[in-house]
């Protein structure tokens, strides 16, 4: 039978690892990759971005992408109808949406977005 102190250390490592998994996710570290400019090529045509003004992960969608010189086009589905048509067209669920050719992405993943940019260059 386990002790209780091993109980306790085990379920202590446990809660520490979710809390770390909770916190990186939240604070989205993913923000931090760059990309060169020779990597990925756009001219802005083909990548949409659903946003609303008061969007916390909206501004890192869009800090993410002019950091790393992505041209895109920037509807925000508060004032715009046609920006509130397309997101209900893609399902709607929240914002950001990302848009980039036949790819949408739902929410904040920089991993994501590069893949489909990747996928849509070639």
């Amino acid at each position: 039978m386990k002790s209780f102190s091993s109980i306790f250390i085990t379920l202590s490592s446990v809660l520490v690892f979710a809390v770390w998994i909770g916190f990186n996710m939240a604070t989205g570290e993913q923000e931090e990759l760059l990309i060169s400019g020779s990597e990925i090529r756009n001219s802005g045509k083909d990548i949409n971005i659903l946003v609303t003004s008061g969007c916390p992960y909206c501004k890192k969608l869009e800090n993410f992408l002019d950091n790393n010189d992505i041209k895109y086009n920037r509807l925000d589905i508060e004032k715009d109808s046609k920006a509130l048509a397309l997101y209900m067209r893609l399902g709607g669920g929240g914002v950001p949406i990302v848009q980039i050719g036949d790819s949408v992405i739902k929410g904040y993943s920089p991993n994501a977005i590069l893949k489909a940019l990747k996928k849509n260059n070639s």
